[in-house]
């Protein structure tokens, strides 16, 4: 298997565990989903060399137009304090560098 689809379903995978949603990839437009989406997308491509196409298969048969998306609204919100959950955000990202660095 790809290693960067590895670790976009690792990075998937911590994400349902902090948030506590069993699939972030259910396709629904209630909150908290949308949100949490777009933060697993904004982190595999910060964490990862991983196509926007393996990113969105991996989130739940998403295609690449749908992760582009999620990453650009991320960016507008994160900039503009917009995320109703940066925590989780912030957390995510330290959990990945801290696994990151272990393995290096």
């Amino acid at each position: 298997m790809n290693t960067q689809k590895q670790k976009c379903k690792r990075i998937k995978s911590l994400l349902q565990s902090l948030s506590g949603i069993e699939d972030i990839g259910f396709r629904s437009r209630k909150r908290p989903y949308p949100e949490v989406k777009k933060i697993y997308c904004k982190l595999c491509k910060k964490f990862t060399t991983a196509s926007l196409s393996v990113i969105g298969e991996v989130l739940g048969n998403y295609d690449h137009s749908t992760a582009l998306h999620a990453i650009n609204s991320f960016d507008g919100l994160y900039e503009t304090n917009g995320l109703d959950h940066p925590e989780l955000y912030e957390e995510t990202k330290e959990r990945l560098q801290k696994e990151m660095n272990a393995l290096s």
